[in-house]
C-alpha cells in the first residue's frame, strides 16, 4: 500500500497517458468521435485539477519501482514543485480550455491520442528529477509532436513537418548525450543544480532548439499545440538553466547579439506578412527571443521575465484558439470578442499587460547593461511586430460570424474565453503593478527577481517610456496606416525580402546537400556490392587463408 501511496503525486502524469489508449480504443465513427471529445476534455480537466492541488505534495520525490539498464543504476525519479506545476499547468490548461470550448466539434482518434500524450509528457518534463527522466519524457513529447505534424496535413506541409521533426530529433540526441556523459554522476540533487561545462552547454542548446529554431514558425492555425509545447517545455528548461546556474551563462556575448538580431528580423517578417494568421508565428518567435535574451542581460530579473512571457504566450495562444468557437451571444452581443482584444493587447505590449512587462523589463536590463543600440533595435522590432495586431483589431469591428454552433457550445466557448482573459489581466496586473508572481511561485521568485516599472532615475524612465511604449504603440499604429495605403500590387515586391529573411533557401540547400550525399553513398555501396564482388570474394578468401595458416 505504501508504494502505491508514494505514486499519488504522479497522477497528473499517469492520467493523460492512461486516457490516450482509451481514446484510441473507441471506434472511428461520428458518434464515437463526439464521445471521444468529451473524454479528451474530461481527462485534461482532471489533470489540471490535480496540478492545482499540487501544493499538497510539493517537493515529494516519487520513483518508479524498477531500475534502468544504465550502469549508473538511476531510476525514473519525479518531483513536482511550484515551478514545474506552473509550466505543466500552462500547457495542460491551454489544451483543456481549447477542448472544452470545442465540445460541439468531434475529435478524431489520432488528434485526441497525441494531444493526451503531449499533456502527459509535459508533466513528465516538468516533474523530471534527473536527466534520465527528462530525456525519456522529452523523447515521448517529440514523437507525439512529429505525429501531429505528419498526420492529416496537406502535402505541401509535409516537408516543413519533417524539418521540425529533424530539429526535435536533434534535441533528443543532444539531451541523450548530456544524460550519458561520464561527468554527470547520479546525485540526490535535481538535474538543474551544479550544471557546468559541456552538460550545461548541451542543455542550453536543447532549450534553444525547443524554443524554436529560427525561422521554422509552422502554422498556428493548423497545429497550435507545437507552439504551446515550445513555450512551456522550452521555457521551463531555460528557466531552470537560468535559475540554477550561478554566474554568467556560456556564450552570453555572441548569443545576446544573435537574439537582438532575431528580435529585429522577426519584427520585419511580422510587418511583411500579408495577414494576421501568417504573422502570428513570427509574433510568437518575437516573444521567444525576449524569453531567451532576458537571462543573458540580467540574471536577477530574468526569472520574472521568463514566467511573464510564458504565461502571456500560453494564455494568448489558447485565447486565439478558443475565439474560433465564439459567436455573438445576448446580452453580450459583440462584447464576446473582448477577450480576443485583450489577447491582442497583451501580444502588442500595451500597458499593464504581461507583454508590456516583458518588454519594459528587457529594455531596462539592456539599458542598464549598456546595450543602448540593442534597446533601440528592440523598440523598432516591437513597433514592426504590432502592425498585424492593429490590423486584426480593426477587423474585429466589421467582422460578422454566422451562428453555426449549438447555443450551449457557444456559451461554453464564451465562458472559457472570459476565464482566460480574466487570468491574463490578473497575471498582468499582479506582475507589472503588484510585483507578485501568481500560481504559488513566490518562494522560487523573490521580489528582487521582479523588476518594477520605476528604474530609479527619471531620465532612464523617460527613455524606457519612449522605447517600450511610445515607439511601439504609436509607431506601430502609424506603420499600420502606412501599410494600408500601399497598393495591393506592390505587395509582390515584399515577397523577395520576406523569402530571404525566412531562410528557406538555407534549408533547401541543406536538404539538397543531404540528398546528393545519400546518392553518393548509394552509388559507392552499389559499386562495392556489384562491380567489385570478385575482389571482395578474393579478399575474404585471403583472410580465411591467413587465419587457417596461422592456426
Amino acid at each position: 500500500m505504501k508504494p502505491v501511496i508514494s505514486l499519488l503525486p504522479l497522477l497528473p502524469l499517469f492520467i493523460p497517458l492512461i486516457g490516450a489508449p482509451v481514446a484510441w480504443m473507441m471506434p472511428q465513427t461520428h458518434r464515437a468521435d463526439q464521445i471521444r471529445r468529451w473524454w479528451h476534455a474530461s481527462v485534461l480537466f482532471l489533470t489540471c485539477l490535480l496540478l492545482l492541488i499540487g501544493p499538497l505534495y510539493n517537493g515529494k520525490v516519487a520513483e518508479l519501482p524498477f531500475q534502468t539498464l544504465l550502469g549508473s543504476g538511476e531510476s525514473l525519479s519525479f518531483s513536482l514543485d511550484s515551478v514545474g506545476r506552473t509550466f505543466a499547468l500552462l500547457l495542460t490548461g491551454a489544451l483543456a480550455a481549447v477542448s472544452i470550448s470545442s465540445l460541439a466539434r468531434p475529435i478524431e482518434r489520432f488528434e485526441a491520442v497525441l494531444s493526451l500524450i503531449i499533456a502527459g509528457a509535459s508533466v513528465g518534463v516538468s516533474a523530471a528529477n534527473n536527466l534520465l527522466t527528462l530525456c525519456l519524457s522529452w523523447g515521448l513529447m517529440d514523437i507525439a509532436l512529429l505525429g501531429l505534424g505528419l498526420v492529416h496535413v496537406p502535402e505541401e506541409s509535409i516537408s516543413h513537418a519533417l524539418r521540425n521533426g529533424a530539429i526535435n530529433l536533434t534535441s533528443v540526441v543532444i539531451l541523450v548525450a548530456a544524460t550519458v556523459l561520464p561527468t554527470l554522476q547520479p546525485t540526490e540533487a535535481h538535474w538543474w543544480t551544479n550544471l557546468s561545462g559541456l552538460p550545461l552547454q548541451l542543455l542550453m542548446v536543447v532549450a534553444l532548439l525547443r524554443l524554436g529554431v529560427y525561422p521554422l514558425p509552422g502554422s498556428v492555425n493548423r497545429r497550435w499545440e507545437g507552439f504551446a509545447v515550445s513555450v512551456c517545455a522550452g521555457g521551463y528548461i531555460w528557466l531552470r538553466i537560468a535559475g540554477g546556474h550561478e554566474g554568467v551563462l556560456p556564450g552570453t556575448e555572441w548569443l545576446s547579439v544573435i537574439m537582438w538580431i532575431v528580435l529585429l528580423i522577426t519584427g520585419i517578417l511580422t510587418a511583411l506578412s500579408p495577414d494576421f494568421a501568417t504573422a502570428l508565428p513570427y509574433v510568437v518567435l518575437n516573444h521567444m527571443a525576449i524569453l531567451v535574451l532576458a537571462p543573458l542581460l540580467d540574471a536577477q530579473t530574468a526569472l520574472g521575465v521568463i514566467v511573464a512571457t510564458a504565461l502571456n504566450l500560453a494564455l494568448c495562444l489558447a485565447l486565439l484558439r478558443v475565439d474560433l468557437r465564439v459567436r455573438p451571444l445576448p446580452p453580450l452581443d459583440r462584447w464576446v470578442r473582448l477577450p480576443l482584444v485583450l489577447a491582442l493587447a497583451s501580444l502588442a505590449g500595451w500597458p499593464f499587460t504581461l507583454g508590456f512587462y516583458s518588454r519594459w523589463t528587457l529594455l531596462a536590463a539592456g539599458w542598464q547593461q549598456g546595450w543602448h543600440k540593442g534597446v533601440l533595435v528592440g523598440a523598432i522590432a516591437f513597433a514592426l511586430a504590432s502592425i498585424p495586431l492593429w490590423q486584426r483589431y480593426f477587423q474585429l469591428q466589421r467582422e460578422v460570424r454566422e451562428d453555426r454552433f449549438p447555443r450551449w457550445a457557444v456559451k461554453a466557448a464564451v465562458a472559457v474565453a472570459f476565464l482566460l482573459a480574466f487570468l491574463l489581466v490578473l497575471s498582468g496586473v499582479a506582475i507589472s503593478v503588484l510585483r507578485v508572481v501568481p500560481l504559488g511561485l513566490t518562494q522560487e521568485f523573490p521580489t528582487s527577481s521582479l523588476a518594477g516599472l520605476w528604474p530609479g532615475s527619471f531620465r532612464v524612465f523617460a527613455a524606457l517610456f519612449l522605447t517600450a511604449f511610445v515607439v511601439p504603440f504609436f509607431g506601430g499604429y502609424a506603420l499600420h496606416r502606412l501599410r494600408r495605403r500601399i497598393p495591393g500590387g506592390a505587395n509582390v515586391w515584399l515577397d523577395t525580402p520576406s523569402a530571404v529573411l525566412e531562410l528557406n533557401w538555407l534549408y533547401v540547400s541543406i536538404e539538397l546537400i543531404l540528398v546528393r550525399g545519400r546518392h553518393l553513398v548509394e552509388q559507392v555501396l552499389l559499386a562495392v556490392e556489384e562491380s567489385f564482388y570478385l575482389g571482395w570474394i578474393l579478399l575474404w578468401g585471403l583472410v580465411l587463408l591467413f587465419y587457417f595458416a596461422g592456426r
